[in-house]
């Protein structure tokens, strides 16, 4: 004879690759499938990038920066949300990956956690195409009013030189006029004495005629 075991395998528990687990952070609910496949990545960048495109979504993440600075006008990481993710993200290495306390405690470390916020948000403004939006810090609005007020400098002292330039032009056509009026005026006078001279060779040689006669 044998035993009904349907009974034992209604009540037999499911294990935990089974269970569909959900999460919340701060009112964004993550639905069980996608919990669950960011729970089964292997590198601790991929299941902050991913967890981070879950609870924020690629393209307000990608509007965001890890810590401020004065040449960035992005807002930070929502700091309860981002929290949140590290929660998550020490649940994933002590339960999922099963690492060392040591290990972990090294993973949670500010800067290491904070590199990988940087990298999700890099990934997503790939994804996106996305440009960040910068402001001049002090330093640079100074350096790029000297650089226009040169520039409009510049560029009066070229109008300068090309209006000397214009008056020298204007004055050698002048200067040009006035020789070529001397000129001319000189070849007249030549002419001139040209013509009394020889009106004067003229009347000397008919006195001198008139002389011979008488």
């Amino acid at each position: 004879m044998f035993s009904d075991t349907s009974q034992d395998k209604r009540d037999t528990p499911k294990s935990n690759e089974d269970e569909q687990i959900t999460c919340e952070i701060q009112d964004v609910h993550i639905s069980a499938d996608v919990y669950n496949n960011i729970m089964r990545e292997k590198e601790p960048s991929h299941f902050i990038t991913n967890m981070s495109y879950a609870v924020w979504g690629p393209e307000v993440l990608a509007s965001r920066c890890v810590r401020s600075q004065s040449n960035v006008v992005e807002p930070e990481l929502t700091p309860t949300k981002k929290y949140g993710i590290v929660n998550e993200f020490e649940k994933w290495m002590r339960i999922k990956r099963k690492m060392p306390q040591m290990l972990i405690d090294e993973q949670l470390h500010r800067s290491k956690v904070n590199k990988y916020f940087n990298g999700a948000i890099t990934a997503a403004r790939k994804k996106l195409n996305y440009k960040m939006k910068r402001t001049l810090s002090q330093k640079e609005a100074v350096e790029n009013k000297i650089r226009a007020e040169t520039t409009k400098e510049g560029g009066e002292e070229d109008e300068e030189e090309d209006e000397e330039e214009e008056d020298e032009e204007e004055e050698d056509e002048e200067g040009e006029k006035e020789e070529e009026a001397s000129d001319d005026m000189s070849n007249e006078t030549i002419i001139m004495s040209d013509k009394t001279m020889d009106y004067e060779t003229y009347m000397k040689n008919q006195r001198s005629i008139k002389k011979i006669r008488k």
